[in-house]
């Protein structure tokens, strides 16, 4: 310990004798701190609040009976299950879609009567008490049959409260009801779909289905383990009825949310990784400036270690007090956002432990990988060399080689690419290329620096009416320590271009590739073949065709060459393992909708597709997988699969986004990525689903908005829990979601920037320290004080153009990255998409910001007499 107390002496020096710097270096990690504990915080609490709901969703509950492929099944499997040892109670559940009209035959403003297509959920009203929890906001739970809840979206239509009398809309007897409560959902915007709550027998009855369940759920006696009752009692079931913990009812979301920890994971190093820019921007000019303290330091018996070890220990404090500092100040941000909209989270907020411990570790890690250059520098202190390093020059070469060092960590990050394996070679991207990528372009700024000074120099001398070569000798003669400030300057600049360009990649992959059909209609509980005929018979309506939707999941694939996998898309830690199976008639299909053939042919294709040994698969299979005609995937869920052929690769986005619009989603909760296209007789045959749940169709060219909804209202009309929407109206919610993107993309880059602009206004600040004797004499002869001013934002403004140029470099090397991420492992092809106006306009507030950090400096210096300064320089 004791031989700490020499660093501890310089440390506390440093840190005393520049207070002000000190404390800029601490604001910028602690914001970051703030930002990365903020965001685990707010994540934390989606998970919390969602994973309340999903709990309250499933119940309290142990197992699930379910149909493999998620199709309903008779309700005598409820007795079935009663019957088994350990059971406790069991509920039959049911999923449909039911129109509710007003009783009172009210009418909305537009004269229609006031009405809702719900997502109903059919319950054993009785036992389901025990099992699961609703929280009302007004009135009680349905005990009877003919009673109903409704969420607080169904009610707004409806314009109803409890006791508001409401009919199913059906061909054949209305079914009346009676609306007994509001129960607690939070509204989510247009796109959501309102709920209701009613007995299963209703539900079936006003479905016109026979007495079915979609699941079953149970509760097991106390003590009993889930896994090993399943065990035990699988055989009681035939297939495709399965039993499965009642855990698998969440499982999709926890990938999802094992997902938003990787995204945070590599954020928080982004993020700190900006922070240690920014450190060590500051500790080494204030290295420089130290340098004759060293010097005699070593004089008088200092050793390297004790100048290495105190600088350690200033980056130490930084990042510490960053730490300490930002994340109470993250947590206070979540907080306030929760209370902003409790309503959407009543858990209320959740500390995420994982996030403050990144947050204080990450600080402290910046700090110190911050101080690691300035500390190596400072134990390289040669006393006598020091002593007279006012009358030596920056070497000319330092530069360059700071750029070779940075060229060299670009080139293992593009190394790392010949790995042959995808998911090895996303995660050497994502923990080794990405923070290498990063170190690289903030040391190319140096040498990017110092090639544009000449010419940024004279330009901005003459914009600012600086005298020739002042600016420009000034920029020549530290072109290290301002091409470190353009390089933590960079980040801002790099997120802007990278997070602008794949948010428009994605937007017009989405808008301009996507086909959609002219129009969609959707139910949950499916079509009958008389309501097949129905949606064909209605007016605009051409070349209807029946799509069946399920979620199936990849089991593996096999190519021509013998090469086999697992993973088809994504990563097989945490992307979801489902596609979207599309059972469609071949000839109608092919005949009546719009399908891009990428690979085949629909004559080639149709016999296999027929006789049920062949499939078609979306492009993203051949982009991320290769996977082509003649080699072989294999479907099915856990325990079985069948092997299949592939006849054509076709594209398929559109009917893929289609579902996701109208919420379709695999019995584990988990998205479905792409599609499989098989033919219906063979899913019906192998699969067990016959359900047709999407019809398709094309409308005249010339319907109008107007006729939309004409038509929306037709087909309510005739097919009751029926959902419409048209192709225009997805395309637009993409676009709405587009829109979102590039805003959240313009926050972030303009957050970086506000944060490295705290580099800046250090170094502006060190700057004019050391230089004060160079200020007083250009005041002694005759300068102007506006002059002084000048300079100090021609040197900021020289910096944010070196740092335009290697943040645009960094920027496109990282969309580049991010497109080549989307084929491997999402079967995306993007381009590197570059907008000039957005961009030139982020250019432009970066160089405003750099300006305003530097103007209250400057005009801290033009205040002070030349005396002042040239009295300050000589130590006086």
């Amino acid at each position: 310990m004791a031989s700490l107390l020499p660093s501890w002496s310089f440390a506390r020096q440093a840190l005393a004798g520049r207070r002000g710097r000190t404390a800029l270096l601490v604001t910028a990690v602690a914001l970051s701190a703030a930002l990365v504990t903020a965001v685990s915080c707010v994540i934390a609490t989606v998970q919390s609040n969602v994973d309340m709901r999903l709990r309250k969703l499933v119940g309290d509950a142990d197992a699930r009976l379910v149909q493999r492929y998620g199709e309903d099944f008779s309700d005598d499997a409820i007795a079935t299950v009663r019957a088994l040892p350990g059971v406790s109670y069991a509920v039959g559940r049911l999923e449909g879609s039911l129109t509710l009209v007003r009783a009172d035959g009210a009418k909305d403003e537009f004269g229609r009567p006031k009405r809702a297509t719900v997502h109903a959920r059919g319950d054993d009203l009785v036992e389901d008490v025990r099992i699961r929890e609703v929280t009302m906001l007004a009135g009680r739970r349905p005990e009877r049959d003919d009673e109903i809840i409704v969420d607080p979206l169904a009610a707004q239509l409806l314009d109803a409260g409890p006791g508001t009398q409401v009919v199913v809309q059906r061909f054949g007897e209305p079914v009346p009801l009676t609306i007994t409560g509001i129960y607690e959902r939070p509204v989510l915007g247009a796109l959501q779909r309102p709920l209701a709550q009613v007995a299963r027998r209703t539900l079936s009855m006003a479905q016109g289905q026979d007495p079915e369940v979609s699941r079953i759920v149970i509760k097991l006696e106390p003590g009993l383990k889930a896994q090993a009752w399943i065990d035990e009692h699988k055989g009681a079931f035939e297939d495709p009825l399965l039993l499965e913990p009642a855990e698998l009812a969440t499982a999709g979301f926890t990938r999802q949310m094992e997902a938003a920890d990787l995204g945070l994971l590599i954020a928080t190093m982004i993020a700190f990784m900006a922070c240690a820019f920014i450190v060590a921007t500051g500790m080494t000019v204030a290295v420089s400036e130290q340098v004759r303290e060293m010097a005699i330091a070593r004089c008088i018996g200092a050793e390297r270690r004790d100048l290495f070890l105190g600088q350690l220990m200033v980056g130490a404090v930084v990042g510490g007090l960053g730490g300490l500092f930002g994340a109470p100040l993250g947590i206070a941000m979540a907080w306030g956002l929760a209370e902003s909209y409790k309503d959407l989270v009543p858990a209320g907020i959740s500390i995420a432990p994982l996030g403050v411990m990144l947050s204080l570790g990450g600080a402290l890690m910046s700090g110190l990988l911050g101080a690691m250059w300035p500390a190596t520098a400072a134990s390289r202190v040669s006393p006598l060399m020091a002593l007279t390093v006012r009358a030596r020059t920056v070497s000319g070469s330092l530069p360059w080689s700071l750029g070779a060092l940075g060229a060299a960590c670009v080139g293992v990050q593009l190394l790392l690419l010949m790995i042959p394996e995808v998911e090895p070679r996303f995660w050497a991207w994502a923990l080794v290329g990405l923070p290498l990528v990063h170190l690289g372009w903030f040391l190319l700024s140096v040498p990017i620096l110092a090639a544009m000074a000449p010419w940024t120099g004279a330009l901005i001398e003459h914009a600012l009416r600086v005298p020739r070569g002042l600016l420009t000798g000034s920029l020549r003669a530290s072109p290290v320590r301002f091409g470190l400030t353009a390089g933590a300057l960079m980040m801002g600049v790099s997120l802007m271009v990278g997070t602008r360009s794949d948010s428009e990649a994605l937007v017009h992959n989405l808008s301009e590739r996507v086909r959609f059909a002219d129009a969609f209609v959707f139910k949950t509980a499916g079509f009958t073949p008389e309501e097949q005929e129905r949606v064909r018979a209605i007016p605009g309506v051409i070349n209807a065709v029946s799509v069946g939707y399920m979620p199936i999941r990849v089991r593996g694939f096999e190519r021509r060459d013998g090469t086999a996998g697992e993973t088809v898309l994504g990563l097989k830690a945490i992307s979801p393992p489902n596609v979207v199976c599309i059972g469609f008639q071949p000839e109608a299909f092919f005949r009546q909708n719009r399908i891009e053939w990428i690979r085949g042919t629909a004559e080639a294709a149709l016999p296999a597709l027929q006789d049920g040994s062949g499939v078609l698969v979306a492009e993203e299979f051949l982009t991320a997988r290769g996977l082509d005609v003649g080699d072989r995937v294999f479907l099915g869920s856990r325990g079985e699969k069948r092997g299949f052929t592939i006849v054509g690769v076709v594209g398929s986005a559109g009917l893929d986004l289609a579902t996701q619009f109208f919420g379709i989603r695999s019995m584990y909760m988990e998205h479905a990525v792409s599609c499989i296209f098989m033919d219906f007789d063979v899913v019906a045959r192998d699969f067990g689903n016959r359900e047709a749940v999407i019809m398709q169709f094309s409308v005249p060219p010339d319907l109008d908005d107007a006729g939309e909804k004409a038509m929306a209202a037709q087909l309510e009309d005739q097919i009751p829990g029926a959902s419409f929407a048209s192709g225009r109206s997805i395309r637009r919610a993409v676009l709405e979601i587009g829109d979102v993107m590039l805003v959240l993309s313009a926050a972030i880059a303009l957050g970086a920037m506000i944060l490295a602009c705290f580099a800046v206004g250090n170094v502006v600040v060190a700057g004019i320290a050391a230089r004060r004797q160079e200020f007083g004499v250009l005041r002694a002869v005759g300068a102007t004080p506006s002059l002084l001013l000048r300079v100090i934002v021609g040197e900021v403004l020289a910096i944010a153009l070196a740092a335009i140029v290697s943040g645009f470099g960094l920027g496109i090397h990282l969309a580049w990255m991010a497109t080549r991420l989307y084929r491997e492992l999402a079967g995306l092809e993007l381009k590197v998409t570059l907008t000039p106006l957005p961009l030139a306009i982020g250019c432009v507030v970066l160089m405003v910001l750099t300006a305003l950090a530097a103007i209250p400096a400057g005009v801290h210096l033009m205040r002070r007499p030349a005396r002042d300064l040239l009295a300050a320089a000589r130590g006086a």
